[in-house]
């Protein structure tokens, strides 16, 4: 056992050799899919698609050399794994069944009982075994990408779509608001920015904090439940100073919110520049940005531009960056006042003129910000916050929120109020959108599909891969997904 590893058995797994099995409750498995590795604690691969006893199920497989480590690890006590829907050890040691957080038995396969002679040797050639290709594709072509094309314009008016459902219940800069909020939760905090988003509403926002940033973050951050003082950090963590200041705001301005629980904030396993405190900043100065003309025209001015570099000027209205220098100053500052967004850069803003707003300030676990915001969040390690600390939105993740949020919203509201020119220029922009950052989805897809690993083509396509990992991919329901239905013969 001890010249065996996990990633070992993780190979063993993934290559697909053994495919028929019988756990230890006597069900037979049988194994369509390995499922894709896991990047996300509580799983070692995601989306496995299984047949037990002749019934599909899709969910996570978790790894281990012995049976044992499942309770060792702390499996069973973890919420995380309660998506876990087969076990998999190469030996048996102690007791089985094992079961999840949640009471439910899990049934365990013991590998060894299909292998004859194992040699860690075999076992480490297996762990070359990579993601398998699509079989129904012939990797990159013209007909790959047309369909790709099809399934992101699926996905963009899907989207759309459901814009246009809520548009029928709320007013537009409320559903635009609540799309930000949502994208800027991620995937484990989207539930309660949605709930932030309906708790605090964006007329509320303004007619409470009017022009000041410092009232925007105290409300914000107050009806979120994260202030220090909601967040039981004021024994032995004291927060003067700035943080004083949100509170006193926030104090003075509470009186018709009812906050939130910090406890509904996921902060296990989430990236210290995605904590929920530097997204809601992050949206405060989105809003600040936007005040004179409005989130939803300062937003359709950009997303409804018909000059070049649409998609360019779009993303860098969304990025928000508190580390721009008077002497160093950025690009978008130096151009003419009619191109120029509103209040892009940190030192267009009274950012500039707070002497606390530095970088070592930021990565003592700060955001710096106008009137001298600092919200002492937990200490973030050094090695963690990147090469560019000070951005709170960046790039990949503003082209995110345009993408999935800002086009579609406005394709949904140009149909609302039948502006076809509008319709027409976003869905342009949509189309022409630079490839964003890839992601474990479109890494994958491209794998499949493409035989490549970057995962980059164009936003759209990007899109496309996810639609089709979503629909088709995931529940491996080929029969029905477009790229083996054009590979079938013609009826005549």
């Amino acid at each position: 056992m001890s010249k065996i590893s996990e990633k070992n058995v993780a190979g063993l797994w993934m290559s697909g050799r053994l495919a028929n099995l019988t756990d230890d409750l006597g069900n037979c498995i049988e194994v369509i899919c390995p499922g894709r590795p896991g990047t996300n604690p509580g799983c070692d691969f995601q989306d496995a698609v299984i047949r037990v006893n002749r019934q599909k199920i899709i969910g996570d497989i978790e790894v281990h050399v012995t049976s044992d480590l499942w309770v060792k690890h702390g499996h069973h006590k973890d919420a995380a794994c309660n998506g876990v829907v087969l076990h998999v050890a190469m030996w048996q040691k102690g007791g089985l069944p094992v079961k999840l957080q949640d009471g439910r038995i899990l049934p365990t396969v013991i590998l060894s009982r299909y292998i004859l002679n194992i040699y860690g040797a075999k076992l480490r050639r297996w762990e070359s075994c990579g993601i398998r290709p699509c079989v129904h594709s012939n990797g990159p072509s013209q007909g790959i990408d047309t369909i790709l094309l099809i399934e992101g314009l699926r996905r963009f008016d899907e989207r759309a779509v459901r814009f246009a459902e809520s548009l029928k219940t709320a007013e537009a800069g409320q559903v635009l608001y609540k799309g930000i909020c949502r994208a800027l939760g991620y995937a484990r905090n989207k539930a309660p920015f949605e709930a932030l988003a309906d708790r605090l509403p964006l007329a509320a926002i303004f007619q409470l904090a009017g022009s000041s940033l410092l009232s925007k973050q105290a409300v914000l951050l107050g009806a979120a439940g994260l202030l220090p003082s909601q967040r039981e950090m004021i024994n032995g963590q004291c927060c003067a100073g700035d943080a004083e200041e949100l509170e006193g705001a926030w104090s003075r301005l509470s009186d018709d919110i009812l906050p939130g629980k910090a406890s509904d904030w996921s902060l296990t396993f989430v990236r210290p520049v995605n904590n929920p405190v530097r997204r809601i900043a992050a949206l405060s100065y989105l809003l600040q940005r936007y005040e004179e003309s409005g989130l939803l025209q300062g937003l359709k001015r950009l997303a409804g531009s018909v000059q070049a570099g649409a998609a360019k000027k779009l993303t860098a209205g969304l990025q928000v960056n508190v580390g721009c220098y008077e002497e160093n100053p950025p690009k978008c500052c130096e151009e003419s006042s009619d191109e120029a967004i509103p209040g892009h850069c940190a030192h267009k803003n009274v950012i500039a003129r707070s002497p606390q707003v530095t970088k070592q300030s930021i990565r003592r676990g700060q955001i710096a910000a106008p009137s001298g915001l600092a919200m002492t969040m937990e200490k973030l390690p050094a090695t963690t916050m990147g090469k560019a600390p000070d951005v709170l939105i960046g790039r990949g993740r503003a082209g995110e929120i345009a993408i999935n949020v800002i086009l579609p919203f406005f394709t949904a509201l140009a149909r609302h109020n039948k502006d076809t020119r509008l319709e027409n220029t976003v869905q342009n922009t949509y189309l022409h959108y630079p490839p964003l950052p890839s992601n474990e989805l479109t890494r994958y897809m491209s794998v499949v599909l493409l035989g490549r690993r970057d995962g980059k083509s164009s936003g759209c396509l990007q899109q496309g891969l996810i639609r089709l990992y979503h629909r088709y991919c995931r529940v491996k329901d080929c029969e029905c997904c477009p790229v083996f239905i054009s590979r079938k013969p013609a009826r005549v």
